[in-house]
C-alpha cells in the first residue's frame, strides 16, 4: 500500500462516498465525486491510479463512464472496480466486458474492499514497471540500430577499398590476408548484430511509429551501402531505380529494417554474378516498392509457407549464408504498423520479387 496511490471514488450517494473514503483514506489519497461527467473531468486533469465506480447513477451512469475511460488511449489502463447494489449480474458482466478490472457488491465489506483494491493496484504497479522496462529496452534498440550499425559501414568500406584499390604500393600477401580477416569478421559481427535486433523486434507485439518525411531513394541508397560489400563478394549488382522525387512519411529506422532484410535476402539467394533491382510503381493511392533478384527463386509451396503467419523458416543461401529466419515476419509487422503489406512473387530457378505496398 502506498499513500501516493490516488483513488477516485465515483458514487451519487453521499453516504457511500463517506464510507468508501473512511475505509481507504489511511492508506491512499482519495478524490471523490458524485457524478460521472465530473469524474471524467477530474480524470482528464489528473489520472488516478484506480477508480471505484458506482454503476447506478443518474445522468451518466457507471457503464457509460467506464466505456469513456477505456476508449481513451490515455486512460484505458486505469484499473476500474465497479460498485453495485443490484442483484442482477447483467450490468457487472457488461462492465467487465467493457474493460473494468473487478467488481464489489453493496453492502461493502471493508476487508473485501481493501483486498480487491490492493490486488488491483499490485497488478497495475507490475504492469507499469514492465512498461518502463520495455521502454528502456526499446530506446536501447533504437540507439544501437543506428549507433552500432553505422561504424560497421566504415570498417567494411575502408577494408574493401584497401583490398581492391590500387594505391601504387601493392599490399603483400600477409597484409591482404589480415585485411580480409578484418573485413570478414566485421561482416560476420554485423550479421550477428542485425539478427539480435530482429530477435528484439520479434518480442514486440506492436510498434510505436516515429513518422517523418523521408526521401525514399536516399533511404534505399543507405541500405545498399550497408550490403554492397556482401554483394561485391558475390559480384552481385545492386541497382536503385527509385525516383529522386518520392517523399514518404515513414518511420525511417523501421522501414530501413525492412529494406535491409529484403536486400540481404536477395543477395543471399542470388548466385555469383547476379543482379538485384529496386524499383517502385504508383497505383491510385498506394505505392508498390519492389526488391527483385534473378536468383534461385522458390516453389509455390515455399511461397505459401512464407506468406502465412506460422512457422519461421531459415534456409541457407547460395554461398551457405545463414540467418535467424525471423526477417520476413518482422517486415510484416513493421509494414502492418504503416498500414501496408508485402507481396511475394517467385519462380524456382528464375528469381524472386518482394513488394512492399504502402499508402501514399
Amino acid at each position: 500500500m502506498d499513500k501516493n496511490d490516488k483513488i477516485l471514488i465515483v458514487d451519487d450517494e453521499p453516504a457511500n462516498l463517506f464510507l468508501l473514503e473512511l475505509i481507504l483514506e489511511d492508506n491512499y489519497t482519495i478524490v471523490k465525486t458524485n457524478n460521472g461527467r465530473e469524474a471524467l473531468d477530474l480524470i482528464e486533469k489528473e489520472v488516478p491510479d484506480l477508480i471505484l465506480l458506482d454503476i447506478m447513477m443518474p445522468g451518466m451512469d457507471g457503464l457509460e463512464v467506464c466505456k469513456a475511460i477505456v476508449s481513451n488511449e490515455l486512460t484505458k489502463d486505469i484499473p476500474i472496480i465497479l460498485v453495485t447494489a443490484k442483484i442482477q449480474d447483467e450490468d457487472v458482466e457488461k462492465g467487465l466486458n467493457l474493460g473494468a478490472t473487478d467488481y464489489i457488491k453493496k453492502p461493502i465489506s471493508d476487508v473485501e474492499l481493501k483486498a480487491r483494491v490492493k490486488s488491483a493496484l499490485r497488478i497495475k504497479h507490475r504492469e507499469d514497471e514492465l512498461k518502463r522496462l520495455n521502454k528502456i529496452k526499446n530506446d536501447f534498440i533504437r540507439i544501437i540500430s543506428h549507433d552500432i550499425l553505422s561504424p560497421f559501414t566504415g570498417i567494411l568500406s575502408s577494408s574493401n577499398i584497401l583490398l581492391n584499390k590500387d594505391f601504387g604500393n601493392p599490399l603483400n600477401e600477409i597484409q591482404k590476408e589480415l585485411i580480409k580477416i578484418i573485413n570478414g569478421s566485421a561482416q560476420k559481427q554485423l550479421n550477428y548484430v542485425k539478427d539480435l535486433l530482429l530477435l528484439a523486434l520479434q518480442e514486440r507485439d506492436t510498434f510505436n511509429l516515429d513518422l517523418e518525411e523521408i526521401p525514399l531513394k536516399k533511404l534505399i541508397d543507405e541500405s545498399i551501402d550497408i550490403h554492397k560489400f556482401s554483394a561485391q563478394r558475390k559480384n552481385i549488382s545492386l541497382i536503385n531505380n527509385i525516383s529522386d522525387n518520392i517523399i514518404m512519411k515513414l518511420d525511417m529506422n523501421k522501414i530501413a529494417q525492412v529494406f535491409n532484410n529484403l536486400i540481404n535476402n536477395a543477395i543471399k539467394f542470388t548466385q555469383k554474378g547476379g543482379q538485384v533491382d529496386i524499383f517502385s510503381e504508383r497505383k491510385e493511392d498506394k505505392i508498390f516498392i519492389s526488391v527483385k533478384d534473378n536468383g534461385t527463386g522458390m516453389k509455390e509451396e515455399k511461397i505459401n509457407e512464407l506468406s502465412g503467419e506460422g512457422k519461421v523458416y531459415s534456409t541457407p543461401g547460395t554461398d551457405e549464408e545463414v540467418g535467424t529466419g525471423l526477417g520476413l515476419k518482422i517486415c510484416k509487422k513493421i509494414l502492418k504498423a504503416h498500414n501496408g503489406t508485402i507481396l511475394i512473387d517467385s519462380k524456382e530457378g528464375e528469381g524472386s520479387t518482394f513488394t512492399m505496398v504502402l499508402p501514399l
